[in-house]
C-alpha cells in the first residue's frame, strides 16, 4: 500500500509528536525525581541540625543550596524508561512538599532555692 503524500506527513507528524510527548515525560520524571530527592535531603539535614540545636537561616540556606547540587549530581545517573512513564499520569508522580522542620527547645534552667536569710531579730546578741 502506497501512502499519497498527505498521509504520509500525517503519519510522521503523529509519530513526531508522539516522541516529543514521551521526550516531555521523561523531562518532567526526573524533574520530579529531582525535588523529591532534594526534599528528603533538606528534611533530614533539618532534623539532624534540629537535634543539636544549631538552627539558623544561615544554615538552613546552605543546606538547601547543597542538597540542591547534591539532587542534582544523584537525578542525572537515573535511567527513565518512557514507555513505563507513559503508562502513568503526571499526577501521580506529583512532588511532596517539605514540612517545615521546628527546632528543638532547650529545657529552661532550672531555679534553684535561696538561702533562707536571717534577720537581726533572730540572731543572738
Amino acid at each position: 500500500m502506497k501512502l499519497t503524500f498527505e498521509q504520509h506527513s500525517f503519519v510522521q507528524i503523529k509519530i513526531f509528536m508522539k516522541k516529543n510527548k514521551q521526550k516531555a515525560l521523561v523531562k518532567e520524571s526526573k524533574k520530579v525525581a529531582k525535588q523529591e530527592i532534594k526534599n528528603n535531603i533538606v528534611e533530614d539535614l533539618k532534623k539532624l541540625v534540629g537535634r543539636f540545636g544549631q538552627t539558623s537561616k544561615k544554615m538552613d540556606k546552605v543546606i538547601e543550596k547543597e542538597a540542591t547540587q547534591l539532587a542534582k549530581k544523584l537525578s542525572k545517573e537515573f535511567k527513565v524508561v518512557a514507555t513505563a512513564i507513559t503508562d502513568k499520569k503526571i499526577e501521580e508522580i506529583k512532588p511532596t512538599a517539605v514540612k517545615a522542620v521546628k527546632p528543638i527547645e532547650k529545657a529552661p534552667a532550672k531555679k534553684t532555692a535561696k538561702k533562707p536569710t536571717t534577720s537581726k531579730e533572730n540572731t543572738p546578741v
